[in-house]
């Protein structure tokens, strides 16, 4: 990482995680909460950049291998800040909006939406927020709008996409253990049973 380049920790962060932040990787920076969350920025990434590659320990927390890694996570957006009650209920219009367009054979005359720029940008707006299923089958139902061109992702930490990939895996084994598929037959029929 260069250290001639000024680095801005992104304003999703509070100083509560940076002090979490410095604690758990052990930088040296005397009592973090006696600095506002501006100083502490200025002096934690000094320190950080100070620091090597060896110093940061994988681990499932935060899902840093080096320097670079933890810089990169504190410049971007942090998906685990909790939203304000009149943000998440400004998230989850959206994603209603969305759902209306949708359900509704994604046809705009039966919506608020004008363009489909208008309805990109949402989308875009609450991918931010994948941690959330609702969000996350909201873009899985956008990018199946044959009008819209590019894949929209819904952004998850590392840990939430570990986290529901082990899941999926889970549930395909539960849905595929004991499964036999066979044909039906006079002599052998399929017969189902709801328990």
């Amino acid at each position: 990482m260069d250290g001639a380049k000024k680095i801005y920790i992104h304003k999703s962060h509070s100083k509560r995680e940076m002090v979490e932040l410095i604690a758990h990787y052990r930088i040296n920076v005397g009592e973090p909460t006696q600095y506002n969350k501006k100083e502490l920025q200025e002096i934690f990434i000094d320190k950080l950049l100070d620091m090597s590659d060896e110093d940061i320990k994988y681990d499932n927390k935060y899902f840093c291998n080096s320097i670079e890694d933890v810089v990169k996570y504190l410049i971007t957006y942090n998906v685990r800040k909790i939203l304000s009650v009149k943000e998440k209920e400004s998230i989850m219009k959206i994603s209603k909006r969305l759902n209306n367009y949708a359900k509704n054979d994604y046809d705009m005359d039966y919506t608020m939406y004008q363009n489909l720029y208008e309805i990109i940008t949402d989308a875009q707006r609450i991918a931010k927020f994948g941690e959330s299923p609702t969000i996350r089958k909201t873009i899985q139902l956008i990018n199946l709008d044959p009008k819209i061109n590019i894949n929209i992702r819904p952004y998850l930490t590392t840990a939430d996409a570990i986290a529901l990939e082990e899941e999926e895996k889970r549930l395909k084994k539960e849905c595929n253990s004991g499964l036999i598929i066979r044909q039906s037959t006079k002599e052998n029929p399929i017969i189902i049973r709801f328990d």
